[in-house]
């Protein structure tokens, strides 16, 4: 058996992705959410950097159906908050895990006490990386889609 060719994708490209998309997804909401520039980095800095994820992609779901209900139920941000939970623990297991005797294909993740055998094919690390792009670049779009509701003062 001839050795496997150096691959030009990695797992650990996913990470990018994954971090790109939590720090705009931080960013996202304080911009929202915020009402001037200290607001926003004190809501980014001390509440949503500090939420879980899960309290934040459901925050989100809630920032696109107030602000921006126009494009909440359109592709892709209908499928946003779902994408992104996969996303995420896509990240978290390559994030977890080490290559086992330098095969970054064929790694192994501590849980629970055991050593767990991670596999990764091809395929699916091209389909994570898609993702990552196309999470990325709906998270960026969304602050132009915003419509604040009038002031009621």
């Amino acid at each position: 058996m001839s050795p496997r060719p150096e691959p030009t994708r990695v797992p650990e490209d996913v990470l990018l992705y994954g971090a790109l998309c939590e720090a705009l997804l931080d960013y996202t909401l304080s911009l929202v959410l915020g009402v001037d520039d200290f607001g926003r980095h004190l809501i980014e800095a001390h509440f949503v950097s500090r939420a879980p994820r899960d309290r934040k992609l459901e925050a989100l779901k809630l920032v696109m159906r107030e602000y921006c209900p126009d494009v909440a139920d359109a592709s892709p941000y209908d499928a946003l908050v779902a994408e992104l939970r996969t996303l995420f623990d896509y990240r978290d297991t390559i994030a977890h895990s080490q290559p086992d005797h330098g095969d970054r294909y064929t790694r192994f993740r501590r849980r629970h006490g055991v050593n767990e055998r991670v596999t990764v094919t091809e395929e699916e690390l091209v389909a994570e990386l898609d993702r990552g792009m196309k999470c990325h670049s709906a998270l960026a779009y969304i602050p132009n889609h915003v419509k604040r509701p009038a002031s009621s003062t």
